[in-house]
């Protein structure tokens, strides 16, 4: 057997206490002496000494002391002997080591563990994966007499992780890992992020600046876009240039967790690069939740630990590629600091289409019908995603359809029940129907109409890049109703003055609708009007889009500091909300029919698809052409009746006239004079 430049050293050390001691054989109690013993300048880890001095704390003298009574107590016992040769790597002339049974029985398990992994020559650390395998006794009093348990020390030194330590080193193995084994010859049920697969290569081909950040909403898929690219490289399907690499996966939460203090966090830092620095051009570094290393999260404190401080210079040098997954929000971090974002390529993780989700997440339902021994049909697998739709609005795909289904299993298997039924979705929203039951009349007629409001608006508007899918009254956690919609990324919207007023429009159309038909405003639409002032503030200071203070200008925010700069604002914000709440008001009761037929049909039947939607709207349209008396009245939008709108405000009257042309400004004046005689 053969045995590598530190092992060799091991072996004369054995022998030297072999004669130190005067004994004719050298024995296990020797060899465990020779582990500890042993040193290289060469970047080699002595695990024993890691594991008994460093991670539990126990004192040399003591092993020492152990030790010395092992070997002592070997001099008593009548051994046999026998000898053994070993090729040392460096020189041509063997070693014969004369050894008692019990290290015999270790030199034979390690000609059979470096057949089985494949390994050409004896490492130090194979010594010690035969010790526990062998379950050499003197191991085994070692561990005793020094009040170390058997069984931990055991997993520690398992066959699995020595390997692993010949890849990633030991001082850093408890936050990196490498990932290729797991995903090799393996099946992967993860499809439709080829587009984003080839950006992420696309960007990591590049000379310099080859990282990458991929960023989205939670629940959209960017775990699951890192998992389609460790399971491709490993599996050589993946361009020609990336055939071969190894990709390694940081935790920072790991890291953080071994480290007492920022001295101990910057040595491991630098035995991370080091390690990289070495093996730069095949190696891929994943960080999941890559905003940690800035702080975020509350995991450390940025102060004292910057993380992103000490990953510059591999940053700066380009030596390895690194991608990143963080959510919508944290990435806003990467673009504050503008030495991480410029090394950093951002790639929006989207969520799928509606129509795309089918086929995204069909095939890990059916590894869990396997898993499971559950049969489900592709019909309860559309009603899922649906339902996921409607009562999961805030929440993402392919995600949030995937917990429906696992909510489905859980239920069907609560009726012990290997088939998964539509009703065992519904179940999965049991607490929304027993809201529903709860609700009353009123409260479900005034659900409806405010949806159908928002749905009206939207379609006779088209204020966005987006149409509603479906709509659904059933109550939620954060909403009584809900319009589904779904952008289309590929559209880019005009976005004019008229597209802000067609957007709060269609954010204040359901407390427009409850108002017509009841005369009064529910409390619950407050998230509608959050969102429509909130746009019209922006139009005001951010995109300079206002008749007033905000024409042409952004409104900076020490200018807002003033408490007269901030009324200007608000009275401006106010006066933007009544005038597009008069407008939503006009195209409601324009359409009165259209919005009388959706309410109507989603009290009915309380969720609405778009077939179902769009065969409403255009039965609505026969009938007007059919029976056009029967069309709602239009409104007579006067000069008169503008003018005594104006005196119902009052004071109002005085800012809204600026907002006129100058002929109107003057006739409405001369009105107003008359008005007061």
């Amino acid at each position: 057997m053969k045995l590598s430049h530190v092992s060799t050293k091991l072996i004369y050390e054995v022998i030297r206490l072999k004669n130190e001691y005067s004994m004719s054989v050298c024995t296990v109690p020797m060899l465990i002496s020779a582990l500890f013993a042993i040193r290289d300048e060469n970047e080699f880890t002595n695990l024993f000494n890691a594991y008994f001095e460093k991670k539990l704390g126990i004192k040399f003298d003591v092993i020492d002391k152990v030790i010395d009574e092992l070997i002592n107590a070997g001099k008593q016992a009548s051994v046999s002997k026998s000898d053994m040769q070993l090729q040392p790597k460096s020189t041509s002339t063997p070693i014969t080591i004369s050894t008692d049974n019990e290290l015999s029985d270790i030199f034979e398990h390690l000609a059979n563990f470096l057949s089985e992994c494949q390994r050409v020559e004896i490492t130090p650390d194979y010594f010690i994966v035969s010790l526990f395998e062998t379950g050499a006794s003197s191991i085994r009093r070692f561990l005793k007499k020094i009040s170390v348990n058997y069984m931990e020390a055991e997993m520690f030194f398992e066959r699995k992780k020595i390997l692993d330590y010949e890849i990633v080193p030991y001082e850093i193995s408890h936050f990196v890992t490498y990932s290729n084994p797991q995903y090799v010859e393996k099946p992967c049920h993860i499809v439709g992020r080829e587009k984003e697969l080839k950006e992420i290569y696309r960007n990591m081909l590049k000379p310099v600046k080859r990282n990458v950040i991929l960023y989205g909403f939670p629940g959209v898929g960017k775990t699951a876009v890192g998992e389609l690219l460790k399971h491709n490289i490993s599996n050589d399907l993946c361009p020609n240039h990336f055939k071969g690499f190894k990709i390694f996966e940081m935790s920072v939460k790991d890291f953080l967790l071994n480290c007492n203090d920022s001295k101990e966090a910057n040595e491991m830092m630098n035995t991370l690069l080091n390690f990289l620095s070495k093996r730069k051009d095949d190696i891929i570094l994943l960080i999941d939740e890559i905003q940690t290393i800035l702080g975020k999260g509350g995991l450390f404190d940025p102060k004292k630990l910057d993380l992103s401080t000490t990953l510059k210079p591999i940053l700066v040098r380009g030596d390895v590629r690194i991608v990143g997954m963080t959510t919508f929000t944290d990435y806003l971090s990467f673009k504050h600091d503008q030495a991480l974002d410029r090394r950093f390529a951002g790639i929006n993780i989207i969520a799928p289409k509606m129509k795309q989700v089918p086929a995204m997440i069909t095939p890990m339902i059916r590894e869990i019908e396997k898993e499971k021994q559950m049969q489900i049909s592709v019909e309860v697998i559309d009603k899922a995603i649906w339902y996921a739709a409607c009562f999961d609005f805030n929440k993402h795909n392919p995600d949030k359809s995937l917990d429906v289904v696992n909510g489905a299993i859980a239920n069907a298997q609560l009726r012990n029940s290997n088939t998964l039924t539509v009703n065992d979705v519904i179940n999965v929203f049991h607490v929304s129907f027993e809201r529903w039951e709860g609700m009353t009349n009123r409260v479900k007629k005034g659900t409806a109409y405010h949806e159908a409001g928002h749905y009206v608006l939207n379609v006779l508007t088209n204020p966005g890049n987006y149409v509603v899918l479906a709509v659904s009254i059933y109550p939620t956690k954060e909403y009584n109703g809900v319009n589904v919609l779904e952008v289309d990324e590929t559209v880019t919207p005009n976005t004019n003055k008229e597209y802000f007023y067609n957007e709060i429009a269609c954010d204040l159309a359901g407390r427009v609708a409850e108002e017509l038909v009841f005369g009064d405003i529910n409390s619950g639409a407050s998230e509608d009007l959050d969102s429509a002032t909130a746009i019209a503030q922006s139009m005001i200071t951010e995109f300079g889009m206002s008749d007033g203070i905000g024409k042409n200008r952004v409104y900076l925010n020490e200018g807002m500091g003033n408490d007269e700069g901030a009324q200007e604002v608000d009275e401006e914000v106010s006066e933007i909300i009544n005038l597009v709440y008069k407008r939503c008001k006009k195209i409601l009761i324009e359409n009165r029919d259209f919005l009388d037929a959706i309410a109507h049909a989603l009290l009915e039947h309380h969720i609405l698809m778009k077939s179902e939607l769009d065969e409403i709207w255009e039965n609505v349209k026969k009938e007007r052409l059919q029976n056009p008396t029967s069309l709602p009245k239009r409104s007579k939008n006067t000069q008169h009746q503008e003018i005594e709108k104006f005196k119902k405000f009052g004071k109002s009257t005085q800012r809204n006239l600026k907002r006129l042309t100058q002929k109107a400004r003057r006739t409405v004046k001369k009105h107003i004079r008359k008005f007061h005689k």
